[in-house]
Parts: structure tokens; C-alpha cells; sequence
């Protein structure tokens, strides 16, 4: 009886927590800052109370400004685990010269372990694939 009621526990701990509502503390604009392989790189994500999400991402690199963007749905697991799942993205389009123009594939989406240090500010861990990078998120609206 406890194992089975330990592995209904463990189920409902993957169940995900509605996105919506005035109890959501992600609800508004974060931004982040980081420096990845010399690229000073800012990422805003807007995460509204319908359970939507955008992300800007904007950097320089070797002089040239980059600037990709995804949208989406996101949704809250426990524990403390943010999914953000990608319907549409720019650029869907990558030229370089002189090998011409390729396609860039639906983003994989981004999974984070996160942990809130104020009511302004999470640590966002990207465990997409493996234990990546930690960003930290201040809110700017």
C-alpha cells in the first residue's frame, strides 16, 4: 500500500502545474545577460497569464549582430521545472556566402531547473540536454 501510494505521489509530482492564474510568479518580462563562446549574448522572455511565451535573443558576434526569436507555450512541473515549448521561431533561414541558404530546423525547445532568489530574480538552469548553462533572469516589467 505505501509503494503504491509513494508511486501515485511520483506521478502527480510530473503532472504539470497550470501556466495561468495570479499565483504564477513568471507571469511579465525577464532578461537575462551571459557571455557563450565570446558572444555577449541578452535573452528578454515574456511570459503571459494565458500560458504563452516569447523569447528575443540578441548578440554580437565577430561584428555581426544576431538576433533570433521564438514563441510558444510554457508550462510549470514541479519540482521547480520551467518547459517552454517552441511553435514558431525567426530565422527560419540561415545565408552564408558563398555556400548559399539553408533551412534551420524547429528549435528543440529549452527545459529549466529554477529556483527563485527574490520576487525580481530566478536562476534558470538549461537542462535541455544535460546540465547547461545557468542563467539569471531579472524581471524588467
Amino acid at each position: 500500500m505505501i509503494h503504491r501510494t509513494l508511486a501515485i505521489l511520483g506521478l502527480l509530482s510530473l503532472v504539470a502545474i497550470p501556466a495561468t492564474g495570479a499565483t504564477n510568479p513568471f507571469i511579465g518580462t525577464w532578461q537575462a545577460t551571459t557571455v557563450t563562446s565570446g558572444v555577449r549574448l541578452t535573452i528578454q522572455l515574456v511570459l503571459n497569464p494565458q500560458g504563452g511565451f516569447s523569447e528575443l535573443d540578441q548578440g554580437i558576434s565577430s561584428g555581426n549582430r544576431m538576433i533570433t526569436q521564438e514563441t510558444g507555450t510554457y508550462a510549470l512541473f514541479a519540482p521547480n521545472t520551467l518547459r517552454l515549448n517552441v511553435l514558431n521561431w525567426q530565422p527560419k533561414v540561415q545565408c552564408m556566402a558563398p555556400s548559399g541558404c539553408f533551412p534551420i530546423r524547429k528549435p528543440p525547445g529549452t527545459t529549466y531547473r529554477y529556483r527563485f532568489t527574490s520576487a525580481t530574480t530566478f536562476m534558470a538552469q538549461d537542462v535541455t540536454f544535460g546540465n547547461g548553462p545557468i542563467f539569471i533572469y531579472h524581471r524588467i516589467q
